[in-house]
């Protein structure tokens, strides 16, 4: 398995402070996570940097989502879902099929 947001482009709907915002997510050291805002629905969007097939998608959750999606585009305007899914506590593997595209977008409830 290939971790394809690893230190790349990353933006979120908001951030509860400056010292975890959405891009730390990217990142593999235990100390640096995005900590959400408090409107409830949140998402995170993710630059792949060029076009992907997705199969996976590996989130470690310290509050889960109620529900979520996985969206894929080729251009970061037009979106398609790849997956549906509810929040567990830890780590959760979603599978995407064989999702395509350059963007990665997760929008999800709280």
């Amino acid at each position: 398995m290939h971790d394809l947001v690893y230190r790349r482009a990353a933006i979120h709907s908001a951030a509860a402070d400056y010292d975890h915002c959405g891009h730390l997510v990217t990142w593999k050291e235990a100390n640096s996570y995005w900590l959400s805002g408090d409107s409830g629905e949140e998402w995170l969007r993710f630059d792949l940097g060029s076009h992907c097939t997705l199969y996976s998608l590996r989130i470690r959750w310290t509050e889960p989502a109620k529900r979520g999606e996985a969206l894929v585009s080729p251009d970061g305007e037009r979106w398609e879902t790849a997956a549906a899914f509810a929040g567990r506590a830890g780590t959760q593997d979603i599978p995407l099929g064989n999702a395509e595209g350059r963007f990665l977008q997760l929008p999800f409830c709280l």
